[in-house]
């Protein structure tokens, strides 16, 4: 599985991009994918995204412009969470605002970036700003 990162007017550091490189690898041991697919972080919003999508064609994207970096890993995070409901289960993500999906991802994301800070206290400084 390849993940491919891009940055379209991002925003973000070359010392927060570093933060979001160490997130992934952290994402992929706990939801691990098998199929390729690419995270694009944004500099604004593209069609109906609020801070974030997944794509049929596995394609996430992030908003990250003007965002302080904890809410764009827990967007990251989200995602991520439904691109494994898709690969894993086969689930067809609907807007189904306070359903299991979309439930299960808000609180997947809660718990894995805590767990995260936890084990990368380096980072703390940064994911705050």
């Amino acid at each position: 599985m390849t993940v491919k990162v891009r940055y379209d007017n991002s925003g973000l550091s070359k010392e927060q991009k570093e933060v979001i490189q160490e997130l992934i690898r952290f994402i992929q041991k706990d939801e691990p994918l098998t199929q390729d697919f690419q995270i694009v972080f944004l500099g604004e919003r593209v069609g109906y995204m609020t801070t974030g999508s997944r794509t049929d064609k596995h394609v996430l994207k992030i908003l990250s412009q003007g965002r302080m970096l904890i809410d764009v890993l827990r967007t990251l995070i989200h995602e991520w969470t439904h691109e494994y409901q898709y690969q894993k289960f086969n689930d067809q993500f609907k807007k189904d605002i306070g359903g299991k999906s979309e439930n299960y991802a808000n609180i997947k994301s809660g718990i894995l970036l805590k767990k995260f800070q936890k084990e990368f206290p380096q980072f703390l400084g940064l994911i705050y700003q």
